[in-house]
């Protein structure tokens, strides 16, 4: 895969071999394990992209949230499903139009994008006004008639589910907008993400969508290293 270093390789490679071995061993070839896979995979092209500061994210960011969108609407993740196909398919579009605006062309090859930082007033802004968004949204979703709406039935999850749900959408609006912004604090969030993604998937137990999330997370990290160093 030219332009991909020996560890981006790797994780590709990792996580196409595990998720191929995991359907393998679970022995679920339906078309819902074979849509939870691409939206894996393509999530961590997109990922390792952004990491790399790559506007060509974007085209792979689309194929994740159509993907992905299926697979949380299947589990009753309101919060993903909804933020995947409402917010993150169109800010797909807007992202690649400011990316591209601002891009910096590098001896001839793919544009890649400067970083900036939130300034302490910005970052006290910031989180606090997630975390009390978090715990509003948490409220809404958890509500009876709203999974009743949408799933035509009420599902017996304890609270502490919807504040995981609605902390991984909440965070993640916010973090699209700072990755859009090219502010490099998007990784905390997404670091955060992940953690809280991990957690979520193992309340409906989705080896695959685990899988994911958790090579996601080594990216986050990996990611938050290259916008800090460079």
């Amino acid at each position: 895969m030219k332009g991909f270093n020996r560890f981006e390789k790797g994780l590709i490679a990792a996580n196409i071999a595990i998720g191929a071995v995991l359907m393998f061993v679970i022995g679920d070839y339906s078309w819902l394990a074979w849509v939870g896979l691409i939206a894996s995979i393509s999530n961590t092209f997109c990922s390792i992209l952004v990491a790399k500061r790559k506007i060509s994210n974007y085209a792979w960011g689309t194929v994740t949230v159509l993907a992905y969108g299926v697979v949380a609407f299947a589990a009753g993740n309101t919060g993903e499903w909804s933020l995947n196909w409402l917010y993150y398919f169109p800010m797909n579009l807007v992202g690649w139009l400011m990316w591209k605006r601002k891009k910096v062309e590098l001896q001839g090859t793919e544009a890649e994008v400067e970083s900036k930082k939130l300034s302490l007033f910005q970052s006290i802004i910031v989180y606090g006004g997630t975390a009390v968004c978090i715990l509003g949204f948490a409220h809404l979703i958890s509500l009876p008639a709203v999974n009743q709406w949408f799933y035509g039935a009420t599902y017996s999850f304890g609270f502490d589910k919807y504040v995981i749900d609605s902390f991984t959408t909440t965070s993640s609006i916010v973090a699209m907008i700072l990755m859009i912004k090219r502010y490099r604090e998007q990784w905390v969030l997404w670091i955060l993400i992940d953690i809280m993604s991990i957690i979520l998937w193992c309340y409906t137990f989705d080896l695959m969508m685990i899988l994911m999330w958790a090579t996601l997370l080594v990216n986050a990290v990996y990611g938050y290293i290259r916008w800090r160093v460079k």
